[in-house]
């Protein structure tokens, strides 16, 4: 059995055989870990945040709002983005802005952080998208930069809420 592990090297996605080709090397310092390729640039921009859900397909958030060039030629708001076992992409979500985390729940919603608010997001229709979107609390400030915000979520251990 081995130990299937999702990390962010300079902007790149990497999952679960070693590749060696790739720089930064990555030692493995533990049998039963393998590293691989599952995105990079152009298909994965600013990741920040992740979670895999039951089926093992990995969900993330890429930020295309955070500090964007004027001249940027992508789309305007964040993804949330989704790579099945094959590693093949679908864009779930793309209407937030500043998006630090996600979560998935247990209940069929994703769960959302930005900086100024937390939302949830859900597929009513079984089309692959969402559809569905709900605030849960929002952030009234005046400032507005990304880090001074809501910036991350985690479920209790038991499971019933996030924190």
């Amino acid at each position: 059995m081995f130990m299937e592990l999702f990390l962010f090297l300079n902007g790149v996605l990497l999952s679960g055989s070693a590749t060696a080709e790739r720089d930064p090397q990555v030692r493995v310092l533990q049998s039963g870990v393998r590293i691989s390729l599952i995105a990079e640039h152009p298909d994965l921009v600013t990741p920040t945040g992740i979670d895999v859900d039951q089926k093992g397909w990995v969900w993330l958030i890429a930020s295309h709002t955070h500090f964007t060039p004027k001249d940027y030629a992508g789309p305007e708001f964040d993804e949330v983005l989704v790579f099945d076992k094959e590693y093949h992409r679908r864009v779930f979500y793309q209407k937030t802005h500043h998006t630090m985390d996600l979560e998935l729940g247990l209940d069929g919603w994703v769960y959302l952080a930005e900086r100024d608010r937390i939302l949830r997001v859900k597929d009513t229709d079984g089309d692959g998208k969402g559809d569905l979107e709900e605030d849960l609390l929002l952030l009234e400030t005046e400032g507005d930069y990304p880090h001074n915000g809501l910036s991350g979520l985690a479920w209790h251990p038991n499971g019933d809420r996030f924190c």
